[in-house]
């Protein structure tokens, strides 16, 4: 699993401001409004989360962390 976080729109590395034609920012926001399995919350922006590797796609990181034992699919709840 590899740990990434997305800056805010507009900072340093971030999307820009307004929707755009930029391939990176299009990328992140669509990750970025990905839906965390464990959770069903949304990744969103200055959040650390995991790029995993089971086709599962994107966890925050406080639930993986927050997780007994991670199995792809499981749905539940995390601490913000």
């Amino acid at each position: 699993m590899n740990l990434s976080l997305i800056p805010q729109p507009g900072r340093k590395f971030g999307p820009c401001l307004e929707p755009c034609i930029h391939r990176d920012c299009r990328q992140n926001r669509n990750i970025a409004e990905s839906v965390c399995p464990l959770c069903g919350g949304g990744i969103g922006f200055e959040e650390e989360f995991f790029v995993e590797g089971w086709g599962v796609g994107y966890v925050h990181r406080r639930c993986a962390e927050g997780a007994k034992a991670f199995k792809p699919g499981r749905t539940g709840s995390c601490a913000r």
